[in-house]
């Protein structure tokens, strides 16, 4: 059980405007561990204010909803005698899956459709303490501490590291991406901060490297881009080149373990003569991780972009999807 200091007793807010996640892509492999990864349900963001037994329920504007949404009268019940503002989703499921639209869109008799959830995702304050200045990973304890598990909500979980997973498993269950959150960042209210980013409407994809191509000004000491491949037989089967998403370090370090790789020929079955005229062909036994926008008709990614190495991940075990 995690506690908070009470000294300094303070009113529990009305409201807080919530705080927003920036537009961006996944933050580098080698920074994983400094994020945690949480689904993005799609659903409008809802604060819940819970105070003597009582919730009163606000779109992200402020407006009370409470009277829309009376599954969630039981919730002050759950709470008992705790006061708290939470910040979460709603978001309406049909068959399983999914579906915002549900959450207006009354069936038969007036009634909804679908049933309603409350996925709380964050604690702003707590029984007098204000929580904006914690770290969001102790925000997520003291969240999971109030045992929010009932008819019409839900604590979701968060993954530490390993975005890419947790990109690939959202978009699997139909979800529009993840949110990633800095462990270390504060809550700041109604600040759009870059350290929450919305990832969104890319895949994830293991890449093996096969060889790599010069690069110009900045980079001619390193590499302009990779060749990347798919085990497929005893060869790669080519899926693309990247040359976006490496940091300094990263080409500095890349260009060093590629140089010690090289060999004559190439592993792939065929490269496209424009990307093959001047590369160095490496031994294929590096894995890395791209993101990318969906697959070319020549079965090719689309603007993909660097993450980072998978160290220790087996080549013979990447596929597509994975």
């Amino acid at each position: 059980m995690h506690t908070l200091d009470r000294a300094g007793r303070q009113p529990l807010p009305v409201f807080l405007p919530p705080m927003q996640a920036k537009p961006g892509a996944l933050p580098p492999v080698a920074e994983d561990e400094e994020w945690a990864y949480e689904f993005d349900w799609g659903g409008p963001r809802t604060l819940v204010r819970a105070q003597e037994g009582r919730v009163t329920v606000r779109e992200r504007s402020g407006r009370v909803i409470t009277g829309e949404f009376p599954e969630l009268r039981g919730l002050g019940d759950a709470l008992g005698g705790t006061e708290v503002l939470l910040d979460g989703q709603l978001m309406a499921f049909e068959a399983g899956l999914p579906n915002p639209a549900a959450l207006r869109s009354p069936g038969k008799n007036g009634k909804r459709r679908a049933p309603v959830w409350y996925l709380p995702s964050d604690v702003l304050h707590l029984d007098g303490t204000p929580c904006l200045d914690l770290p969001y990973l102790q925000r997520r304890e003291l969240l999971a501490d109030l045992g929010l598990h009932g008819p019409a909500w839900q604590t979701p979980e968060h993954q530490l590291g390993n975005g890419g997973a947790a990109l690939r498993s959202a978009l699997g269950r139909g979800l529009p991406g993840v949110l990633a959150k800095r462990l270390k960042s504060p809550y700041q209210p109604g600040k759009r901060s870059p350290h929450w980013l919305s990832v969104s409407g890319t895949g994830v994809q293991e890449v093996v490297i096969g060889g790599w191509r010069p690069g110009g000004g900045s980079r001619a000491a390193t590499f302009g881009s990779l060749l990347l491949g798919i085990p497929h037989g005893s060869r790669l089967r080519y899926v693309g080149n990247v040359g976006t998403g490496f940091t300094h370090q990263a080409l500095e370090v890349l260009a060093r373990r590629l140089g010690r790789l090289e060999r004559k020929t190439s592993p792939f079955h065929s490269v496209p003569g424009p990307q093959s005229r001047d590369a160095h062909w490496v031994r294929p036994c590096l894995v890395g991780e791209v993101v990318f926008r969906g697959w070319t008709d020549a079965a090719c990614l689309r603007t993909p972009r660097w993450r980072g190495l998978l160290p220790g991940r087996d080549p013979d075990g990447v596929r597509i999807g994975e």
